[in-house]
């Protein structure tokens, strides 16, 4: 007989988030929470996802009003950046 199912709670998977957007490695997310990383990556792949995306959107941010306040190396970086596409 294998170990119970873990259940992810909503306060689980919003300190989850958190935790990816802090960039911190899954295995140490997976200790905090109390699994597996195989689980981890299985149940809330859209909480580890959505952190990433907030991490990159605050640097893509943070690059833009760098280059609209003048920065040149900071306007190339943006520009040179394309859209990704969807699907």
């Amino acid at each position: 007989m294998g170990r119970p199912a873990y259940e992810f709670d909503e306060a689980t998977r919003s300190q989850v988030a958190d935790l990816a957007t802090a960039r911190v490695d899954y295995r140490d997310i997976a200790r905090l929470v109390g699994c597996h990383r195989n689980t981890l990556c299985s149940r809330v792949a859209a909480e580890l996802a959505a952190g990433l995306a907030r991490r990159r959107l605050e640097v893509i941010e943070a690059l833009y009003a760098r280059a609209v306040a003048g920065g040149v190396a900071a306007a190339r970086l943006y520009l040179r950046r394309e859209p990704q596409p969807v699907g």
